[in-house]
């Protein structure tokens, strides 16, 4: 059984206010109601009581976290073994809606890779909406560091914003080493076929693991299929209209203030 990081276990034995031992109860008990190893349902624990986990896990654990819902709060520390105090620690967040601040105003998080043509384009469309998509420089300065590391600067990107567009284009072009190819495979398989930058799957993946029903997933132009989305609903986006009004539903669905009275957005924003 892999071993449990020290700093993220002194992390949450921190937020939570407890003592080691429990802390390894709270661990325990999300590893049996998650089927998880312990170590994964540390970062599940950690997620949950809003600390970054990034720098923790694994893109392995993050596939294993994907599908792990937060919950409200975490259930092992809300019934401490002990007769808990008659009045709560001075400073100590007892709720999660108390913990994380509730999002507002219109800034959007957009995940893109090397298209800048296609990123330019879902800018313009999210600010004829009155939307407000973040820039990099914006996402850096935010952090509040000279030298954060990249993934601090997505996570604060995550955070400060109301919702994430992921942008998939087709930067790369990918296929299947022949040696690996089954007779049932298909031609993206074979062929040389396109697909979203690197960095764009893995973003996409930490932004599901973060926030999954805030996360929307934009596709522009003929991308290989990526077998771990298959069945997610994805908005395929051209200059048609009836795909812009998808966007916007999914938009206003997260949250976002959507201002769609009038007509730019029928038009802005070439997704040719």
């Amino acid at each position: 059984m892999a071993q449990i990081n020290q700093k993220l276990l002194d992390k949450i034995k921190k937020r939570l206010g407890v003592s080691t031992s429990r802390v390894y109860v709270v661990i325990n008990e999300a590893a049996r109601r998650h089927s998880l190893p312990a170590d994964v349902a540390a970062l599940v624990v950690a997620r949950d009581e809003g600390i970054a986990i990034t720098r923790f896990a694994t893109p392995e654990d993050w596939i294993l976290i994907r599908g792990v819902h937060s919950s409200a709060a975490t259930p092992a520390a809300a019934a401490p073994l002990a007769p808990a105090p008659a009045t709560p620690r001075p400073g100590r967040r007892i709720s999660r809606e108390k913990r994380e601040p509730k999002k507002k105003g219109n800034k959007v998080w957009v995940v893109y890779g090397r298209d800048e043509a296609r990123r330019d384009a879902v800018f313009t469309f999210l600010r004829a909406l009155g939307l407000h998509p973040i820039e990099w420089t914006s996402a850096l300065a935010a952090t509040k560091k000279g030298s954060p590391h990249v993934s601090e600067v997505i996570e604060t990107g995550f955070d400060d914003a109301v919702a994430t567009v992921v942008l998939f284009t087709p930067d790369d072009e990918a296929r299947l080493k022949k040696k690996f190819l089954k007779p049932t495979d298909k031609d993206d398989e074979r062929n040389l076929t396109g697909q979203p930058r690197q960095n764009v799957l893995f973003e996409a993946g930490m932004a599901f693991g973060k926030q999954p029903d805030k996360t929307i997933l934009v596709e522009v132009g003929t991308l290989r299929p990526i077998s771990d989305i298959v069945g997610r609903h994805t908005v395929r986006l051209t200059n048609a209209m009836s795909t812009r009004q998808q966007f916007v539903v999914k938009l206003k669905a997260v949250g976002c203030p959507v201002d769609d009275t009038g007509t730019d957005w029928h038009t802005k924003g070439d997704f040719s």
